[in-house]
């Protein structure tokens, strides 16, 4: 739980801090950055539907096995089982 906070409060200090940055960074560097974020952001959206998928045919599998069981199951009035 220390960690976290240190962790916290070093990461707000540089994002608040002020400071004069003598750099300078060329526009192919910007483009970088927002490639970067657009595929992690895509990447993690398709990871999550990926899974949500997986659940999702597990529990439809599930769920239609269950009704063919139940309907094996029924016996109808006037049925003789069998023949």
């Amino acid at each position: 739980m220390r960690s976290n906070r240190v962790l916290f409060f070093l990461v707000f200090t540089l994002l608040v801090a002020e400071g004069r940055a003598l750099a300078y960074t060329d526009p192919g560097s910007g483009a970088m950055l927002l490639q970067l974020l657009l595929a992690s952001l895509l990447s993690a959206l398709f990871t999550v539907r990926y899974f949500f998928q997986r659940i999702k045919s597990k529990v439809s599998r599930a769920k239609s096995v269950a009704q063919t069981n139940e309907s094996k199951s029924v016996v109808r009035d006037g049925d003789k089982g069998p023949r």
